[in-house]
């Protein structure tokens, strides 16, 4: 049997990224968690753990909000999600890449792949990028580009979505 593959998903913003982790999450042989960035490595690098626990703790008040009305077939999804933010909350906490890698293992279950789509992982200096590629036999990189133009009309068309909704 095949040594399971660690896939990091890394590039630049806007290009494709939520596509792919959106595709893999759906693939038969892929297991992606349902946090799509998870940011690890940066809130390890910058020290941003506090914040990050903060963002966390927004969306799962935001998501037990969510679970209070939703209907009885969306009820299992989001309890589900909820319970994987709470599992992660503890990882970051405990800033511990051996506690990250597990808590990949346990959702990956039995599939071939599990991977973690984060574009700012692109901004790691090169010694965080070796731990990482040292974190199994299987680990694969996989950088995201799109064309300039229309990544900058994209960004505009996101922010001002965001803005209209304020």
């Amino acid at each position: 049997m095949e040594a399971p593959r660690l896939l990091f998903g890394i590039g630049a913003t806007k290009a494709g990224t939520s596509w792919l982790h959106d595709y893999l999450r759906s693939h038969p042989e892929c297991a992606m968690p349902a946090l799509k960035e998870l940011h690890f490595f940066d809130t390890l690098e910058d020290g941003s753990q506090e914040w990050r626990l903060k963002m966390l703790a927004g969306q799962h008040a935001n998501l037990t909000l969510k679970l209070i009305d939703a209907p009885a077939p969306r009820q299992a999804a989001l309890s589900q999600r909820i319970g994987e933010i709470e599992r992660y909350m503890e990882v970051v906490r405990r800033k511990d890449a051996a506690a990250y890698q597990r808590f990949l293992e346990d959702i990956r279950g039995d599939k071939a792949l599990v991977g973690d789509i984060t574009p700012a992982y692109a901004l790691l200096p090169e010694d965080r990028l070796s731990e990482m590629a040292r974190m199994g036999p299987a680990v694969r990189f996989i950088y995201l580009l799109r064309d300039p133009v229309d990544r900058l009309w994209s960004n505009i068309r996101m922010v001002a979505h965001r803005k209209a909704q304020n």
